[in-house]
């Protein structure tokens, strides 16, 4: 990511990656953390750190124009859903902290089960009855994988400041 690129808050894209900004004083802090280990700390749209971590825990020392010193510390606290929260401290003292959550979207309902279940059931049925050609079940059933995909609900990543 460049610094044309950057965002103007905090926010979440599975494909762009996870970042936190926010601003304190006179500096625009932006922490970005990609989902293969990436990690870019910018001081006022300048790239001042940044490395590759695949651990569940990293830190970015830095200092500003003025000589103080930030120290950026990622915790991966669930990989599996999502859980990573940064701190930032300024001269030893906790300034900002960023907890992201991930809420998980409504898919495995006994409605969709159900729907793919029966379908396929009946579908299996009138096809042995009526002899149609199994690539006529393979096409069935893509069509219902297809569905399952488009109707599928990600959920949302929440980013919590404090």
């Amino acid at each position: 990511m460049n610094s044309s690129e950057l965002p103007n808050g905090s926010g979440y894209s599975l494909i762009k990656g996870i970042w936190f900004v926010f601003d304190y004083k006179e500096n625009s802090v932006v922490i970005f953390c990609s989902s293969f280990g990436k990690e870019e700390i910018f001081l006022n749209n300048q790239l001042i750190s940044q490395g590759r971590n695949m651990n569940r825990k990293s830190t970015h020392n830095f200092k500003d124009p003025d000589g103080i010193e930030y120290t950026v510390q990622l915790d991966l606290i669930n990989m599996f859903k999502w859980q990573i929260k940064c701190t930032v401290h300024r001269e030893n003292v906790l300034i900002k902290t960023f907890t992201t959550k991930r809420k998980r979207g409504r898919n495995f309902l006994f409605k969709r089960f159900l729907f793919v279940f029966l379908s396929t059931f009946f579908f299996g049925m009138a096809s042995h009855y009526f002899n149609w050609p199994q690539t006529a079940f393979y096409l069935f059933m893509a069509l219902v994988i297809l569905i399952q995909i488009v109707t599928y609900d990600a959920g949302q990543m929440n980013i919590e400041e404090e």
